[in-house]
């Protein structure tokens, strides 16, 4: 009895160390966000930087803003796929690989599953949630999960020129980084993206 005693009062350390790690773990992870969150609200609470931040200035020389394009989503998506035509140049993948220290492969049209992943969050993202969720409804996942067209070909001539500017940014921002989490930092407070930091993430 004595040892099944000792056996039950290990177990119950052992959950109770658990619960206690998982919690400081948790605590931790949220006040890196909420820290995260406080920098970039104190950012935007000034009126003028609020403004200046939520405009994009377009490729073409147009200058648009956040509530602008929530306002036109529909005009940036095309019901009907576009024929396709490469807009993603290598140079933006080629930054991702480098900023999470990644061997580029040999063969660079086969590219990590995350990378679709970032390409939403840094690139469709910036069409606003709503816009990244039409697309996706506009272009669902067929057999093997993998989707049938590029999300850029449900894109109006309008939304792809955004699109084209997007790129832009994300690589020239990627481009002034040394690591993938401080590009993740800088572009999420530059355009006011929800920021992902993925420290407890497995690399």
């Amino acid at each position: 009895m004595a040892k099944k005693s000792n056996k039950t009062q290990v177990s119950h350390k052992e959950e109770q160390y658990r619960k206690e790690f998982d919690l400081e773990k948790d605590e931790l992870q949220k006040f890196l966000f909420d820290s995260t969150e406080a920098f970039v609200q104190k950012k935007i609470t000034d009126e003028f930087l609020d403004h200046e931040n939520e405009k994009v200035l377009l490729l073409g020389g147009r200058v648009i803003d956040l509530s602008e394009i929530k306002r036109n989503l529909d005009s940036y998506f095309s019901e009907q796929a576009t024929v396709y035509q490469k807009r993603f140049p290598q140079s933006f993948y080629d930054e991702i690989y480098r900023l999470n220290k990644w061997p580029i492969p040999k063969n660079k049209t086969m590219r990590k599953y995350v990378v679709g992943r970032y390409t939403n969050e840094i690139i469709y993202m910036r069409f606003t949630d709503e816009g990244l969720k039409k697309l996706q409804l506009l272009n669902p996942y067929g057999q093997m999960f993998m989707r049938s067209y590029k999300h850029f070909q449900f894109l109006t001539d309008e939304g792809k020129i955004m699109l084209d500017q997007f790129i832009y940014e994300a690589t020239e921002c990627m481009m002034e980084c040394t690591t993938w989490y401080e590009f993740r930092l800088k572009y999420g407070q530059k355009y006011s993206l929800n920021v992902q930091l993925d420290l407890f993430e497995d690399q």
